[in-house]
């Protein structure tokens, strides 16, 4: 999966990040909608859009893979803020996209910008998912970061054998998810992946769930892109991509 899109580093994603962790198969996604009041310059398919100030980014590239695409990982957040995606480019194997992300967030931490926190200023809080399939071990794992200049949070997940299904989620649409999808239909979706479900199916289920939570949170765009890797061919490969990018003016602040 190749994009080029060039992006002011100060886009937020108002995200909304999906992972099934399943023993055999990491199926990534995210939304591909940003918003940026500085500057924009954008490339797709030999064609350049620059603009400038408030402005709602639908294009924004949030899945990244490592040289050998066997790692992958999902941001939200602010661009400028995840500054390990060039290490993550170069990582060759899980452990080593783990350290490259953990190492990052725990050198974010940020004490020097103090007067933020004591002038209660709002403070975007960065997440990613990192997922891979660990040859090794025989199993998948996905890692779960949340990071500010002041806090940082991470958490591993596994499924191996017969390990029920994970469904994993960030991003503020991830606040929304259970709202707007309802969680017996979650749970329910769960169970049909533990019991078995084609791609198609998973597909069909994650473009309804990225319709619903859009259209609570309009931060999010249905339009989504998709990576999966499994047991026979651990290297991630696209599933949903496009090269296709629009840039609009923001609506006014109230």
């Amino acid at each position: 999966m190749t994009h080029n899109n060039s992006i002011c580093l100060f886009i937020e994603h108002m995200t909304f990040v999906l992972n099934i962790l399943h023993k055999d198969y990491s199926l990534l996604a995210a939304d591909r909608r940003g918003k940026s009041d500085g500057p924009v310059s954008m490339s797709a398919g030999g064609i350049s859009i620059t603009t400038t100030g408030n402005t709602i980014i639908d294009g924004v590239q949030k899945i990244y893979l490592s040289k050998n695409a066997n790692q992958a990982v999902g941001i939200a957040g602010t661009v400028g803020d995840h500054g390990y995606l060039e290490a993550f480019a170069d990582v060759s194997d899980g452990q080593t996209a783990l350290e490259c992300v953990s190492d990052f967030v725990h050198l974010a931490f940020d004490f020097d910008a103090r007067d933020r926190m004591l002038n209660g200023e709002a403070l975007m809080e960065n997440q990613s998912i990192v997922t891979f399939f660990d040859p090794d071990k025989g199993a998948f794992f996905s890692s779960l970061y949340l990071f500010t200049p002041f806090t940082h949070a991470v958490q591993l997940y596994a499924r191996r054998a017969n390990a029920s299904p994970m469904l994993l989620h960030v991003g503020s649409g991830s606040n929304n998810f259970e709202k707007a999808v309802g969680l017996e239909e979650i749970n329910s979706f769960v169970k049909r992946l533990a019991e078995g479900l084609d791609l198609e199916e998973r597909l069909t289920w994650f473009e309804q769930a990225f319709a619903k939570v859009s259209a609570i949170d309009t931060g999010c765009s249905s339009s989504y892109e998709a990576v999966i890797a499994t047991r026979d061919a651990p290297q991630f490969t696209s599933l949903r991509s496009s090269n296709q990018i629009s840039i609009v003016p923001a609506p006014p602040r109230n």
